[in-house]
């Protein structure tokens, strides 16, 4: 008989060891590490609002502040740009739909910039233009259409590249749901109406609010302001409004006006 060759026994298969993730650890810590750290937020000018924010809109991030119209998100912002233009910083304000009313920033300075863009689709891209040059330590785009998830993370890089703060300006119908923004790691401030909760808290003689077509046709904003009116017929107050009806749009033309819309006059 011929003898066979002894057969080495099989080896048991060796399960691999786990990666060792300390030094992939390490190395995303140094490169976060060596990344250029936010200077201080930019203040708003309003105390309590500062500390709920930590100490305003910060630099380096996407800040989102949304609600109806007519609650004062745009004299919210205009002080911002003041605080900002005051440190000798420049300012750029991206007027998607065309609507910024000129006369509460004509005394800004040359320092303050208004963009316009053809098409509101474009506003994104011209933000990202305005953060890329390094000039501008806050860009405000203002009435654009809701930005992508792609260009959101696009112009939070940016903002941190260049010390810079990037706010969204979102105008909504008080009456219908809001759906939160797509947008991860942003800051978002939500305004609503304080008409009559101002009245419960300060004994005042009159009040002030816009009102026209448009605004009556907003459901949430009507029923606001018939509730304030009964409000004040009941206090005695007085009552001003203010935006209510105009010729329309100035005609283009290298007149410059102090308002945004031509008042009616009469014939």
């Amino acid at each position: 008989m011929t003898a066979l060759p002894a057969i080495a026994p099989a080896e048991p298969e060796r399960t691999p060891a786990p990666p060792d993730l300390t030094l992939l650890r390490d190395q995303l810590q140094a490169v976060v590490a060596s990344g250029r750290q936010a200077s201080g937020p930019w203040s708003t000018g309003l105390a309590q609002l500062d500390r709920a924010l930590g100490g305003g809109i910060p630099r380096g991030r996407v800040t989102e502040i949304s609600g109806p119209l007519a609650v004062g998100k745009t004299a919210l912002l205009r002080r911002l740009v003041t605080h900002v233009l005051h440190t000798g910083a420049w300012v750029a304000w991206i007027d998607a739909t065309r609507t910024l009313a000129p006369a509460p920033f004509t005394a800004l300075g040359a320092r303050f910039v208004v963009i316009r863009p053809p098409d509101t689709k474009r506003s994104a891209w011209t933000a990202d233009l305005l953060l890329r040059s390094g000039v501008f330590a806050l860009v405000v785009i203002d009435g654009a259409p809701p930005l992508s998830r792609v260009h959101g993370v696009r112009l939070a890089q940016l903002a941190r590249e260049r010390d810079a703060a990037c706010v969204v300006l979102a105008h909504h119908d008080g009456g219908r749901e809001v759906r939160p923004s797509r947008l991860a790691g942003t800051v978002r401030l939500r305004i609503a109406a304080m008409h009559r909760r101002t009245l419960e808290r300060a004994d005042l003689d009159s009040v002030l609010f816009p009102w026209n077509f448009t605004l009556s046709e907003l459901p949430a904003y009507r029923a606001e302001v018939e509730a304030l009116l009964d409000t004040c017929a009941e206090r005695d107050l007085a009552v001003q409004t203010i935006k209510s009806i105009a010729r329309g749009r100035w005609p283009d033309g290298p007149a410059g006006h102090f308002s945004w819309y031509e008042p009616v006059t009469d014939p």
